[in-house]
């Protein structure tokens, strides 16, 4: 008697495998993405086209293994919808509270940055200034005294990694969009000319850190022509 396997019947063959996923790509790759490259508004998910794969009789797939990506399917669009439940959820407590709100006129920052932050941070006033907020966020250089001399390092990374990732994140959206303007001048565009882009997207990050703790900690709201008065000065 021969040897039952269950991943032999799971696995299609390598050729029909390759054909699934190119042809799984040509059907996703260009309705999701836009020419910026952002995602394009009311495209349909990437799963959308597998049903079609799944029911199609000449990719040589087997029935356990259509019926496995189908179980996986579901998975994924119940997982789908959950997400856009809590999604709405922040949304709503977004809405409703003044501090969320105006830490989302920040450039580079949207309601689930903003909803997080201020969930996290409590009350600012506990922070002596900006940069010890932008210090609790582990958005500051590391220091390494050698010889009487200060060497700056890379960032630190302490503090809760979830809140300085959605900030780097929101920094890199926002110096992409400054990278395809025509007009280049201002504080991001001198920067990038003398430090690489990661260097840029940190230093934005670690400035918008600063903005929070002056919006919350000060209670102003954001202006985008803002100078402080030693600068002004």
């Amino acid at each position: 008697m021969g040897i039952f396997c269950p991943d032999a019947v799971l696995q299609p063959t390598d050729a029909s495998a390759k054909e699934v996923k190119a042809r799984w790509r040509a059907k996703t790759a260009a309705p999701i993405l836009s020419a910026d490259g952002q995602s394009a508004e009311g495209s349909e998910p990437p799963y959308a086209a597998m049903p079609e794969l799944i029911e199609d009789a000449t990719n040589e797939l087997t029935g356990s293994f259509r019926l496995l990506i189908q179980r996986l399917l579901d998975h994924l669009k119940d997982l789908e919808r959950q997400v856009r439940e809590l999604e709405q959820q922040i949304q709503a407590w977004h809405r409703s509270d003044a501090a969320s709100c105006k830490l989302a006129s920040v450039p580079g920052i949207g309601p689930l940055t903003a909803s997080a932050l201020v969930a996290s941070i409590g009350d600012a006033k506990s922070f002596k200034n900006g940069r010890q907020l932008a210090a609790w966020l582990g958005l500051v250089p590391k220091q390494n005294s050698s010889g009487g001399k200060n060497v700056l390092l890379g960032i630190s990374k302490r503090g809760d990694t979830y809140l300085r990732t959605l900030l780097i994140h929101g920094a890199r959206s926002i110096m992409q969009v400054a990278e395809r303007k025509q007009q280049k001048d201002g504080w991001l565009h001198g920067l990038l000319q003398r430090r690489n882009s990661n260097v840029a997207v940190v230093a934005l990050a670690n400035k918008n850190a600063r903005i929070i703790w002056a919006l919350l900690a000060h209670d102003r709201e954001f202006r985008l022509d803002y100078t402080s008065g030693a600068a002004a000065a």
